[in-house]
């Protein structure tokens, strides 16, 4: 019995879950009706509150009208609450491109996913069934798609359930003829214009006639086969991300050997995952976007940038990987704030470095015959004697030159800093302490090989990078 199969696949997949509110996309045709109908008892019987949706897609005229005016009544007889939305397919085709099946696909669970918001946070029941699964699979396997495509449609994705999945458009329509539903019918279903319309009179028919008899139920099996394989891979690379992945204010940044390790199919469920996290779904990133992605971020050597649909952007920084939305460009900002052409260093005492969030504190100390502890690339020592003041910080300039500790002599900074793997974009906030003869420090990275501690010195500079963002534009917050 067609009730007790669906109330079988309900209890199984949680699709009704006690006290749920619900939400059913009725078009009036007779997926919808058998969806509305069987619904009706089954929240009874759960507990859960039933509500009703229509999407007129203004593409039909009179038609339109007809079938949002039929599914009303169908609702007032039955004393369920119907809610109706119109939206524009053909003006957002004009103003934004697109597809007809596919803008008004978004439009319309654009306009279900609303009226699930006023009634409390409610699940979105379709009626798609195992003839829409078959014909989902083949579209996405023509088109080129992985186990996400290739799993089609699930009984539960995201805040989507179909309690109809588990029966064939054959056996909804013998339901509607036994239970006195008298459904709508849209001329368009037959319009092959259409790619699924094409898939469904066309290729499906002819491919059970030449290769399978049974195709509906043998594409249905390979999709629940294959969508079970991909939750496991997205559920094994979700738990990956905290390996190799943080957060950073716009996206992600990610350990770039961490992430080669990964295996391959793991590599693309893990960037898919982050995608999904960065703009809530990935609609219109697809596996050539994802490919993309990925490649960059396997290269072995080197920076890049790629930008994608949806203000996203990836990023190679030699070993870290990025992954981010961009702002909107009225509002973006430069990815690092460059360093003042030039400021004169506090010494002894503090200068702070406005926008960086970085204060170089500057001390004097008398020598005592052994190196100061602590020296490092944040914290450097300078024979006084030796150093030809005033001090000053700047960011670098075209032509600088540096002879790093224990080189055997000058050579280019921007040599250096590409040695360092300073990414380019970070380039010029990196501080720069210069005396008159040139560059002492590379604040954070190396000092010189000039004015270095000696048995000799009798008093040195101590120069510490100290971090501190509650600094800006030069004042405390």
């Amino acid at each position: 019995m067609i009730r007790n199969r669906v109330r079988e696949w309900t209890l199984r997949h949680n699709l009704l879950p006690a006290g749920a509110n619900i939400v059913a996309a009725c078009s009036g045709g007779p997926d919808s009706l058998a969806l509305v109908d069987l619904l009706t008892g089954l929240c009874t019987e759960t507990g859960c509150r039933l509500v009703v949706a229509h999407v007129d897609h203004g593409l039909r005229g009179d038609d339109s009208r007809l079938d949002a005016e039929f599914v009303r009544q169908f609702c007032l007889d039955r004393e369920l609450p119907f809610f109706c939305g119109r939206v524009d397919v053909t003006g957002v085709i004009h103003q934004q491109g697109g597809s007809l099946e596919e803008v008004a696909r978004h439009l319309r669970y654009e306009y279900l996913r609303q009226v699930a918001a006023q009634v409390g946070g409610a699940w979105i029941a379709t009626g798609h069934h195992q003839n829409d699964q078959a014909e989902t699979l083949l579209l996405n396997l023509l088109r080129g798609s992985g186990g996400s495509g290739l799993g089609a449609m699930r009984p539960r994705q995201g805040d989507v359930i179909r309690p109809l999945l588990c029966l064939t458009r054959a056996e909804i329509e013998d339901y509607c003829r036994k239970h006195d539903l008298q459904p709508r019918f849209d001329a368009s279903n037959r319009d092959v214009d259409f790619r699924r319309n094409r898939v469904r009179h066309e290729l499906v028919p002819w491919l059970q006639r030449n290769f399978n008899p049974e195709l509906t139920q043998t594409l249905c099996r390979t999709a629940e086969i294959l969508a079970a394989e991909q939750s496991f891979l997205q559920d094994y690379a979700e738990a990956r991300i905290a390996d190799c992945a943080v957060e950073t204010g716009c996206g992600y940044r990610l350990d770039g050997q961490a992430f080669v390790d990964l295996p391959e199919a793991v590599q693309r469920n893990l960037l898919r995952n982050l995608l999904t996290k960065l703009r809530g779904d990935v609609r219109g990133l697809g596996f050539v976007h994802v490919e993309q992605i990925r490649r960059l971020f396997l290269r072995k050597r080197g920076t890049g940038r790629l930008d994608l649909p949806g203000k996203v952007q990836a990023r190679r920084c030699y070993r870290n990987l990025y992954l981010e939305t961009l702002p909107d460009s009225e509002t973006r900002q430069p990815a690092a704030r460059a360093l003042a052409v030039s400021l004169p260093l506090v010494c002894p005492g503090d200068t702070v470095l406005p926008g960086l969030g970085i204060v170089l504190r500057c001390t004097v100390h008398p020598a005592h015959g052994s190196l100061p502890p602590g020296l490092g690339p944040h914290r450097a020592a300078f024979d006084r004697e030796r150093v030809q003041e005033p001090l000053i910080v700047r960011r670098r300039q075209p032509g600088d030159l540096f002879w790093p500790l224990g080189a055997p002599g000058v050579r280019k900074l921007k040599e250096l800093l590409i040695d360092l793997k300073i990414p380019r974009e970070q380039r010029d906030s990196v501080p720069l302490i210069c005396d008159a003869a040139g560059i002492l420090w590379v604040a954070g990275c190396r000092r010189s090989e000039r004015a270095g501690l000696s048995a000799d010195t009798r008093e040195y500079i101590m120069l510490e990078m100290v971090f501190d963002d509650t600094y800006t534009d030069g004042r405390k917050k």
